[in-house]
């Protein structure tokens, strides 16, 4: 079933940039794919909400969020042109573009369009579990995501520092829908789940079987030695009320999303793109209020992985004052 799936993907992929070039070559409506990461998370449904806004704001163009594994196939997606448009978490981003760690080759090809929202990491667990602190999933049964995403190379980043990892528990592999409903159903102790607070499944979770499950915070000391060895984490929170029946602030750590395309892709069109973000935040805030944690002032900081802005986004980010 699963090689099934994945042909369909793929056939999905390929079957979207026939359409693009084929309504381009008559002068009609262009078809554009954006690659964002599971149903479960928040990528997903931020991403519809982009395709919608774009597909409305953006004369020509017919925009459809794809849903993927994530980043590290958001970034072999994109250099294979069978996205326009991706979702990629800083440091995927930063590595599929120099051609470091997972990646043999530099995709120096790639531009950054927009930073996004901070991703926050959710540690759920039942409450049966004991686990207190992220060292106590040593000998449990835990998710720390999905092959091939970026989820799960943040989980091992934080664990490589914490000096543990898969051979000190029972791994399974699953995309965050399905892992956050193994957790509630008890078939699991726990998962890591990455995304903009608040999380969809995360909230139905806490809604329906709160009291079986809790929300692990990270400890000051925990965090400091991760930031130090990952400067791409950084310590966040997690806000009271945000999820019912949470009703505490919970310490935690996040990095950045963002939305890449490559160097060929219309300037204009980027420019139009991003224009059409930043002008109606109001509008996606409402959609989800993930959004509510994007700001334009990410700008500059989120420049630091080294992926150059693309053209049409610098025409826009100059035009108001952002650069």
């Amino acid at each position: 079933m699963r090689r099934v799936m994945t042909f369909l993907l793929i056939g999905a992929f390929a079957l979207t940039g026939i359409l693009s070039t084929q309504s381009t070559a008559f002068g009609a409506t262009r078809n554009l794919a954006l690659a964002t990461a599971s149903t479960g998370g928040s990528w997903y449904p931020t991403g519809v909400l982009l395709a919608q806004l774009w597909s409305e704001k953006v004369s020509g163009v017919k925009v459809t969020a794809n849903p993927t594994k994530g980043s590290v196939q958001n970034c072999d997606l994109l250099r294979r042109d069978q996205v326009d448009i991706a979702y990629m978490q800083n440091n995927i981003a930063s590595q599929c573009y120099f051609g470091v760690g997972r990646f043999k080759k530099a995709q120096k090809e790639n531009r950054l369009m927009a930073v996004m929202f901070p991703s926050h990491y959710h540690l759920l667990v039942t409450k049966r579990s004991g686990i207190k602190k992220l060292t106590d999933i040593k000998g449990k049964k835990f998710i720390p995501g999905r092959k091939r995403s970026g989820n799960i190379s943040t989980t091992k980043a934080i664990f490589g520092v914490l000096g543990f990892g898969y051979k000190d528990f029972k791994v399974d592999y699953l995309g965050q829908r399905e892992a956050v409903q193994a957790v509630r159903d008890g078939k699991v102790d726990g998962t890591f789940v990455v995304g903009g607070a608040p999380i969809g499944t995360i909230v139905e979770a806490l809604t329906i079987a709160g009291g079986r499950l809790s929300l692990v915070p990270f400890s000051q000391a925990v965090m400091d030695k991760v930031n130090k060895k990952h400067p791409w984490i950084v310590n966040g929170f997690v806000r009271a009320g945000l999820y019912k029946g949470w009703d505490k602030p919970t310490k935690t750590m996040m990095h950045s999303a963002f939305l890449l395309t490559k160097k060929g892709f219309s300037a204009d069109l980027v420019y139009k793109v991003v224009k059409s973000t930043f002008g109606n935040l109001g509008r996606l805030q409402k959609g989800h209020s993930t959004f509510k944690n994007m700001t334009i002032k990410d700008l500059k900081g989120g420049m630091s992985i080294g992926v150059p802005l693309h053209e049409g986004a610098k025409r826009y980010y100059k035009e108001v004052g952002a650069l």
